[in-house]
Formats: structure tokens, sequence, C-alpha cells
């Protein structure tokens, strides 16, 4: 196998287990078994991106961010941008991640 082809298919697992461990994490957050945890913390992960964005000026949470009793929910929009930037964010670990345990060449 080429190692152009090898490198690709490593970051390729790399990703879609970093990926999938982040994904498993947010799941876990919204069980009410690990209220007040770090757990949870963790899954709020998710709605950075739209805050941020929404931050920003893009219209990416429900009602402009006016609910008046807690936090929007992101619209799905803003949802889709999350994904985008939350599984990017991914790949550029998973090409790091890659470099560092690559050996000299």
């Amino acid at each position: 196998m080429p190692m152009k082809r090898r490198r690709k298919l490593r970051i390729a697992w790399i990703w879609l287990l970093t990926s999938s461990t982040h994904i498993i994490l947010i799941v876990l957050a919204r069980l009410e078994l690990f209220n007040g945890t770090l757990l949870e913390g963790l899954g709020i992960t998710a709605l950075l991106v739209p805050y941020g964005l929404h931050w920003l000026g893009l219209p990416v949470l429900m009602n402009d961010g006016l609910t008046g009793w807690g936090w929007a929910a992101p619209n799905s929009f803003g949802w889709f941008l999350s994904v985008v930037a939350w599984l990017s964010l991914h790949l550029l670990i998973a090409i790091g991640l890659e470099r560092l345990t690559s050996g000299s060449r």
C-alpha cells in the first residue's frame, strides 16, 4: 500500500475515533444520571459554536436568542454549522495526531 494512501487511512481512522468519542460523550451527557458532573459540561460543547456565531451576529439561534426563560436553542442552520465546525476540528486534530505519531520519513 502506498505511503500516501496509508497516511490518509490513518487520518480517517483517527478522525472517526475522535468524532465518535465526542458524539458518545454528548449523548451520555443528555442522560439524567450525569447531571451536575463534568460529563454534563462536556455535553454542552455542541452549543459552543452556535452561541459564538450568534455573538458574531449570525442568525443561528431560535427567536434571535431571546427566550425570556433560559438559553435559546440553535435553529437548523446553527446545528448545521455546529456539526461542520466540530467535524472540521476533529479532522485537524486527526491530521495533527497522525503527524505526531508517524515515524521519521
